[in-house]
C-alpha cells in the first residue's frame, strides 16, 4: 500500500533524473548535435571555429556565418593550438564529420560538435547564412 501511495513521487523523481542526465549521456557517447540556437550561442558568445566540410558548391550556396570551407586534407594541417581553447563546429555529412572529429580529437581538440541534419533546421529557423 505504501508504494501505491507514493508511486507518483517515485515516477516524478525517475523522470526528473532522466531529463537531467540525458544531455550528459549524449555528450559521453559522442552524439552531441546542438540545436540551431545552441550553434548561434557557440558562434556569438564562445567564438566557435567553424569548418564546413561539405562540397564547395554547397558551401557557396550558403554557409554559417564565419565558417570556412576546408577539406579533410587541409583540416589535418590546421594549427591545433587554437582548437584546444575554443569549441569547434563541423558542418558536413555524418561520415566526414566523424573522420574530422577523430582527427581533431587526436590533435587535442576538446569540444567538437557536428552539424549535419541541423543545417536544414538552421535555414528553417531563418537564422543568418553567408554566401
Amino acid at each position: 500500500m505504501f508504494w501505491l501511495k507514493y508511486a507518483w513521487l517515485v515516477a516524478l523523481a525517475v523522470g526528473s533524473a532522466a531529463l537531467l542526465l540525458w544531455p550528459l549521456a549524449r555528450r559521453l557517447f559522442g552524439r552531441e548535435t546542438p540545436t540551431p540556437f545552441e550553434v548561434a550561442d557557440l558562434i556569438n558568445r564562445q567564438g566557435a571555429i567553424i569548418f564546413d566540410l561539405r562540397p564547395e558548391e554547397l558551401f557557396r550556396a550558403g554557409h554559417l556565418p564565419r565558417s570556412r570551407y576546408v577539406s579533410l586534407q587541409k583540416l589535418e594541417r590546421f594549427e591545433m593550438k587554437r582548437l584546444q581553447q575554443k569549441p569547434v563546429l563541423l558542418v558536413g555529412d555524418p561520415a566526414t564529420t566523424r573522420q574530422a572529429r577523430k582527427m581533431l580529437q587526436q590533435k587535442g581538440a576538446q569540444r567538437i560538435y557536428a552539424i549535419h541534419d541541423n543545417f536544414a533546421a538552421w535555414k528553417k529557423e531563418s537564422l543568418p547564412l553567408e554566401r
